[in-house]
């Protein structure tokens, strides 16, 4: 946003004026020297600023930056400084964790920008950006969504690239609540619009894949997720310094391997994006965090427990040791933990994980937020291990809800929901209910993972398990029909 100084030419001299030569190069120097080192104070002010910022030194920047700000208060109708000055405060507020002076200094950056908004088009959509992605952060869906509507309204039919950053950016904050339909609209968007550019900006363009991607994962089309991850990761390589967005990407990698349940590959991918971030100086804590828990989380499905563990730890540590995570991370660290405690036995341990991430959830995340239902599911699962197959029923009904409204009929998720249920109503005794819920979850895991993928082998499993438990053969061919037949059972 900060435009850099050009270099003032050096006034010469006309020829018609004498000069003593000594005396004429000496003050000729002194002319020359003095235009070549002449910086208006305000810049410097803040040329210091932005470079204690860029090393995260956000107190001494800070400094410079107010400092900026009292000069450029000296001459109020230069709007354009005191703007830009606001702009900055509030960027190094943001970084030391005080939001709400970021929000407050971001917001009188928008009201001066106002005064010409012609002129400042790109600076005040840009501050709408950055304002917007920290109400995301959040959790402040609605104002969020708003700031973005407000910098869209600035461009009306232009296009380039802070427009694919902030339609990416609303494309996210689609994919965060669930809205995935419109998350794919806002990111195809943003993609149409780089494609179209002669030399579209590759952290943009690699940020927008990468978003896309992810979208798609959380669809469960593994393959347009993987194409998608690949172009990100090509885009950012372009570029030395986009390190850490690689490591972001190779770590989305891992998550597809891992969903995939190749976990060799898997591994492989969360090893090199924890590589790069543990070669960084400046490494946000939270990003470590979630390599580790992703990390400890294939560990423990592996049966690797010692690992597992280690990762864990590590994860709780930098998460307690970083004052910003995201309320998304923090739930889903508390949901794997109590996964993990779980498997040991610590029933106790992880049911009060369970209702810390659930509570947690409601609070921040939207009512059809998926990562809701998978506490839901986890927890009824606990419940279902100790017996109380009533409540494990209500909370699995409560998750197919959930899934089929956020992810859609045909995700592996759904199918993993049915076949639990499934197993709730087998036991007791609900036999057709179960078979018409065991024949829909092998139909959409077939149909997205493959015919052979060990979930649909386990689900089949189950189904074999139902049927060898139904005593009477006119029972069975009651359940086979009606199964078959119902037309309200999904097809993929």
């Amino acid at each position: 946003m900060f435009d850099p100084i050009p270099q003032k030419p050096i006034k010469t001299i006309p020829s018609s004026i004498y000069w003593p030569p000594v005396v004429g190069v000496i003050f000729l120097f002194l002319i020359c020297a003095a235009c070549i080192h002449h910086q208006d104070p305000w810049e410097e002010i803040t040329d210091l600023g932005l470079k204690a910022y860029e090393q995260q030194e956000f107190s001494q920047a800070r400094q410079h930056f107010q400092h900026a700000l009292a000069l450029a208060q000296q001459a109020p109708e230069e709007s354009y400084k005191l703007a830009m000055s606001q702009y900055h405060v509030g960027r190094t507020f943001r970084g030391m964790g005080n939001e709400e002076a970021a929000i407050e200094a971001f917001h009188k950056t928008i009201q001066l920008l106002q005064r010409n908004p012609t002129a400042y088009l790109s600076d005040l959509a840009s501050t709408y950006n950055t304002l917007a992605t920290l109400y995301q952060k959040r959790a402040e869906w609605d104002k969020a969504e708003a700031m973005w509507q407000q910098a869209l309204r600035l461009f009306d039919a232009q296009e380039g690239s802070l427009l694919a950053t902030i339609l990416t950016n609303m494309g996210n904050l689609a994919r965060e609540q669930g809205q995935l339909a419109k998350a794919q609209g806002l990111l195809s968007r943003a993609h149409s619009i780089q494609q179209a550019m002669v030399s579209p900006n590759p952290e943009i363009l690699g940020t927008t894949l990468n978003n896309l991607g992810e979208l798609f994962l959380a669809q469960g089309k593994f393959s347009e997720a993987n194409q998608y991850f690949q172009q990100a990761l090509f885009s950012f390589k372009q570029v030395p310094r986009f390190q850490d967005p690689q490591a972001t990407v190779l770590n989305n990698i891992g998550n597809l391997y891992h969903i995939q349940q190749q976990y060799d590959l898997a591994e492989s991918f969360y090893k090199q994006a924890l590589a790069i971030r543990n070669q960084q100086v400046l490494t946000n804590p939270a990003s470590m965090a979630l390599i580790h828990q992703n990390l400890g989380s294939l560990y423990h499905e592996q049966g690797r427990l010692n690992l597992a563990n280690e990762h864990f730890q590590h994860a709780v540590s930098l998460t307690q040791s970083q004052e910003i995570v995201l309320p998304r991370q923090q739930i889903t660290l508390k949901n794997n933990l109590a996964e993990f405690h779980q498997s040991l036995g610590h029933d106790a341990l992880a049911q009060t994980l369970y209702t810390e991430a659930l509570e947690s959830a409601y609070q921040t995340l939207p009512p059809e937020h998926p990562l809701i239902a998978t506490i839901l599911s986890n927890l009824a699962g606990l419940r279902q291990k100790q017996g109380q197959l009533i409540q494990a029923k209500l909370l699995y009904e409560q998750a197919l809800i959930l899934r089929e409204k956020s992810l859609g009929l045909h995700h592996p998720k759904v199918g993993l929901t049915l076949n639990n249920l499934a197993t709730v109503l087998h036991v007791q005794g609900a036999h057709e209910q179960a078979a018409q819920l065991y024949e829909r979850a092998i139909l959409i895991s077939s149909s997205t993972s493959g015919s052979s993928h060990q979930d649909v082998r386990h689900y089949e499993k189950n189904y074999d398990n139902l049927r060898n438990h139904v005593e009477n053969a006119a029972d069975v061919h009651s359940i086979y029909s009606q199964s078959s037949d119902d037309s309200s059972s999904p097809r993929p």
